[in-house]
């Protein structure tokens, strides 16, 4: 057994972590390595808590937003729960998920409760605890119209379009409008009506323009499981249709929310929906960049996009971005958080890690210390504060290890 005689004491190491230096170059006070240690911030170590397995099974794609958990394990959704005495509850919201996590990532954004998520291939919401579509279905098919002699509209050229409405009041997107001429003192058959595949889906709405008009107005609201309705003068026309063109958005593997609208990446260009209309959007409603976006990150000033490089967008209004860059080079997939301490965003780079701040600038708060893998194809940041001790730890997935251990030959020629 060692004597007090042959105990060593090393530290503290205020400087922390310096795997870029050479390593005759090391400062005094610097670790050239830390593994499964803890770091205080006057430089002591402290030895890292181990690990119990409180679920067992493959899982990726852990998410929180602090009320609600949720991840994916043997192909399903599921929301993770806990009692008092500690036992975890495991629910599933959903099955048939994919259990590849780099590809087929779980992504989600949280507003007012509602929470939307997406892995690339399949979307939907959950409210309450209930996992439901994500935007409501366009009804697949136009209805058929035919002309009557009978029903008092004026003489003219009429469109039908039809919409959805679910059980929250939600209304999709419709198609282009069903022409029908019209003589003086007639009337519109609406026959075929489509009905919704979603059993969420409770209304059918009717929109339907003025004689020789392109403006839709509600003309009524049906229960679904009707397939007929005729357009008549008795009937006085409600708001103007709004949503004509509008689609649910596409699957995603970045998703982010910013200033009333929520932004996603689905392996083109990224794609916004309308304004405080989270489940609606343009086809049209695109971001222009040369690479794949690989991050999107808010902040109150505008948004932190990273694609060959990381960019900053400012401002709210996507019509009107301009961006300007930041760092010429990207951000690795899924690595952006919110900062917890203070306002702005934390997000990982093969350059280390990076902090952008609300105004749009931006800092690399390791690049000169900390190496990373070269070619690094995704990561995560996750906020841990444990025994007065506040850490973000970084996950990388990809890429060809760098050794902080490598010795490396030094002669120094006078």
């Amino acid at each position: 057994m060692a004597s007090d005689e042959d105990l060593v004491s090393l530290g503290p190491w205020p400087l922390g972590v310096d795997n870029r230096k050479s390593d005759h170059a090391v400062p005094r006070g610097t670790l050239r390595a830390a593994e499964n240690i803890i770091l205080t911030s006057d430089g002591h170590a402290r030895r890292r808590d181990g690990l119990t397995e409180r679920l067992a099974g493959a899982c990726h794609s852990a998410w929180s937003d602090g009320s609600t958990f949720l991840l994916v394990r043997a192909e399903n959704l599921e929301t993770l729960t806990r009692n008092p005495s500690g036992t975890i509850t495991a629910t599933t919201l959903r099955s048939g998920m994919n259990m590849d996590g780099v590809n087929f990532p779980l992504v989600c954004a949280s507003i007012d409760g509602i929470i939307y998520w997406s892995n690339g291939d399949l979307t939907g919401k959950i409210v309450n605890g209930v996992n439901r579509s994500w935007g409501v279905e366009l009804p697949a098919l136009q209805p058929t119209c035919t002309a009557l002699t009978t029903g008092g509209l004026h003489a003219g050229r009429y469109q039908v379009t039809l919409t959805f409405i679910d059980d929250v009041g939600e209304e999709s997107g419709a198609r282009a409008g069903v022409l029908v001429n019209v003589v003086e003192g007639g009337g519109i058959l609406v026959a075929g009506i489509s009905q919704p595949a979603d059993a969420n889906v409770d209304f059918i709405r009717v929109y339907v323009t003025e004689a020789d008009s392109e403006t839709f107005y509600l003309w009524t609201t049906l229960a679904v499981g009707t397939t007929t309705y005729t357009v008549t003068a008795s009937s006085n026309p409600g708001r103007k249709l709004s949503t004509q063109f509008l689609v649910p958005p596409p699957p995603a593997t970045l998703l982010c929310v910013h200033d009333g609208r929520i932004y996603g990446v689905d392996g083109k260009n990224p794609w916004f929906t309308e304004s405080l209309r989270y489940g609606a959007m343009k086809y049209s409603n695109r971001l222009a960049f040369e690479a794949t976006p690989t991050m999107l990150a808010s902040v109150d000033g505008g948004l932190f996009v990273a694609a060959d490089k990381t960019y900053f967008l400012a401002g709210g209004d996507p019509t009107k971005f301009l961006p300007r860059e930041v760092f010429p080079y990207g951000a690795l997939k899924g690595s952006a958080i919110q900062h917890p301490d203070r306002p702005g965003v934390l997000w990982l780079s093969e350059e280390g890690f990076c902090y952008g701040s609300p105004d749009g600038s931006a800092i690399n708060l390791t690049q000169t210390k900390i190496a990373l893998r070269d070619g690094l194809e995704s990561g995560a940041l996750v906020y841990k504060e444990e025994n007065g001790v506040k850490q973000i730890i970084g996950a990388m997935a990809g890429g060809d290890a760098v050794s902080p251990l490598e010795s490396t030959e030094y002669t120094e020629v006078n």
